[in-house]
């Protein structure tokens, strides 16, 4: 039984806002076009080509230009 509880976190380093979106499109001949809004399409498009079991050049990222900064979206979208 819990009577009471605190939770106080000094910095946002425990909760990421910046979103996370993706969109994924099949295309012809066994390939995919991705939509992400990460810092390294490269880790995105190996993860998804792991996944699928295809090329890493049948996957296709494409992102809009994003800032620097902390790297959250580099790794926490994939």
């Amino acid at each position: 039984k819990i009577l009471s509880g605190e939770v106080k976190l000094e910095s946002q380093y425990y909760f990421y806002m910046e979103t996370q979106t993706a969109l994924a499109i099949p295309d012809e001949d066994n390939c995919i076009t991705i939509y992400s809004s990460t810092q390294l399409p490269e880790i995105t498009q190996n993860v998804v080509a792991d996944c699928l079991g295809i090329p890493y050049h049948n996957v296709r990222i494409i992102t809009r230009r994003v800032g620097g900064g902390f790297g959250g979206k580099g790794l926490k979208g994939t």
